[in-house]
């Protein structure tokens, strides 16, 4: 599962790079905005960044969704196990000690 996520997490960094890239040397975009001489990169970058806000969310959405899903399993395979006694006293006091709530979100 950590194998997966890393891969996974690898593997959208490569992205955000290559679309920064492509993003970057765009004269396009740049002259649309006004920078038909010059075009800095701190504009790009500007531009890219809130470009990349909304995509980068359902990214960051469905890593999380992935994350709890291999939790979960983990949980379930720990309770397979016969450590659901040990699980459960662990999984309390990680809450304490976080101070979270036990009611869990239903999202």
């Amino acid at each position: 599962a950590g194998t997966k996520l890393m891969g996974i997490g690898q593997f959208h960094m490569f992205y955000i790079f290559a679309l920064f890239s492509v993003f970057i040397n765009n004269r396009s975009l740049y002259q649309s905005f006004g920078f038909h001489k010059e075009f800095p990169i701190i504009i790009g970058f500007l531009l890219f960044s809130d470009a990349l806000s909304p995509m980068d969310t359902v990214v960051k959405l469905l890593m999380n969704i992935l994350s709890r899903t291999f939790e979960f399993q983990a949980d379930a395979f720990a309770v397979k196990l016969g450590y659901s006694t040990d699980l459960a006293k662990s999984l309390i006091k990680l809450q304490i000690q976080n101070l979270s709530t036990m009611d869990a979100d239903w999202m």
